[in-house]
């Protein structure tokens, strides 16, 4: 009986291929050879990490992608009024966004003895391009802290915050075990954050000054600095952060209008911003009128979708909004400090502890100056405010705190290199 040769053994008749025919299946190929790439890197960066880096990385992930949503909410009418659509400063932030976490990406797949090599490198750089900013760079609202690139600015001030943490956390690492000798451990870590305030300040911004400052004082603490080599500089802290925030007459104006807001503001264009800002908050009724429908934000706040983004945050998500934004950074700030306590080195742990203090602290006085608890200091809320040097500063900055707590998972829950050596 005659029977039918399986599929198996049927032998296809080799027709060859066009020259167009083979182009295409090379291309395909040469694409699928990088995505396959993008799916290695990828599955490295996430695969058989701690609980701890997981979440991590999700809270980072919620206040980017919440960010974006709140930026296209909050500056839709003023997108339109300047391109007659609403998405403009929505796809610039989502773009932000995209450059900054493949750089968060590429940082946390870098050893931690990368960053210790080229910590004051790091530094030195965006000091001679924070020096540039305010040279040639570009006057915004009395700041001259912005350099134009094409399209877009970078304002240098945002990675200076990084820069300055890992070149200060280095600086402790190396004299280790000389904490008793205060001048010679302590006061002399001191040099990064005050070149970089007098180079942030000679731009005039005193919001991201205060900052610098206040990261700063928090790293000399925990790095377990003797009280009374902390007493000068908290006092020479305050004493220059209350010369430049009273002998400049702007600023003293802000200050007394801070403390006089009167109830009319009309009377005051000072206090326009920080009163409208309240009444954003005070117009959510408890339980916010729902995303997108913030009648504040119809040219009523300036720069809405930057420093005062929480107002409208609070107006359309309601009290629940408010509180939920402020938990997040509450536990962004947690579970890096939770990172700091496994860390294996010194160096490591500064980090993660400059790094939380920036987060916290800047998140602190954003919402502060919004509920009037603080004068207007132009500070942006991390990851949610519109700018693109804050946030991929922000995300870099996460982005050193997981390829710490990688190397924390490889040696603490597996086999791995062990800690930085200290430099003699």
């Amino acid at each position: 009986m005659n029977q039918r040769p399986s599929k198996s053994t049927v032998t296809p008749i080799s027709r060859g291929r066009t020259p167009v025919a083979s182009a295409k299946v090379n291309a395909r190929l040469s694409f699928d050879g990088i995505g396959g790439r993008f799916q290695a890197i990828f599955r490295s960066f996430v695969a058989g990490q701690s609980l701890l880096f997981y979440f991590t990385l999700g809270v980072t992930v919620i206040l980017a992608l919440f960010g974006v949503v709140m930026v296209l909410s909050a500056s839709s009418i003023q997108s339109i009024r300047e391109t007659g659509g609403p998405f403009s400063y929505a796809w610039r932030q989502g773009l932000f966004a995209l450059i900054g976490f493949t750089g968060l990406i590429a940082f946390s797949l870098l050893p931690v003895e990368f960053f210790a090599r080229f910590s004051r490198a790091y530094f030195v750089f965006w000091m001679i391009v924070q020096a540039a900013a305010v040279t040639v760079g570009k006057n915004v609202n009395g700041n001259k802290e912005w350099i134009e690139l094409g399209p877009f600015t970078i304002q240098p001030s945002e990675f200076l915050k990084l820069g300055f943490i890992v070149a200060m956390a280095y600086h402790f690492h190396q004299r280790q075990g000389h904490e008793a000798d205060g001048r010679y451990y302590a006061w002399s870590s001191l040099w990064y954050p005050g070149i970089a305030a007098a180079g942030v300040m000679a731009g005039k911004d005193l919001g991201t000054t205060i900052v610098l400052v206040m990261i700063a004082m928090v790293v000399l603490w925990l790095a377990e600095t003797p009280g009374i080599f902390m007493r000068i500089p908290l006092l020479a802290a305050l004493v220059g952060i209350l010369f430049f925030a009273l002998a400049f007459g702007n600023r003293s104006s802000r200050i007394t209008a801070w403390l006089n807001p009167g109830n009319n503001d009309q009377a005051n264009n000072l206090v326009w911003q920080s009163m409208h800002g309240v009444w954003a908050l005070a117009n959510s009724n408890g339980i916010g009128r729902g995303l997108g429908m913030s009648s504040l934000k119809w040219s009523w706040i300036p720069e809405v979708q930057n420093d005062y983004i929480f107002a409208i945050i609070g107006e359309e998500l309601g009290f629940a909004g408010a509180i939920a934004t402020v938990l997040l950074f509450v536990a962004l700030g947690y579970f890096i400090l939770q990172i700091a306590a496994r860390a294996q080195d010194l160096f490591s742990r500064m980090i993660c502890y400059g790094v939380a203090a920036w987060f916290v602290i800047q998140s602190f006085i954003n919402i502060a100056v919004v509920l009037t608890l603080l004068p207007v200091l132009g500070v942006p809320l991390p990851f949610i405010s519109y700018g693109g040097s804050s946030l991929i500063s922000d995300l870099l900055a996460v982005g050193v705190v997981l390829s710490i707590e990688r190397r924390n998972h490889r040696v603490l829950d597996g086999a791995g290199r062990g800690p930085l050596r200290r430099q003699r």
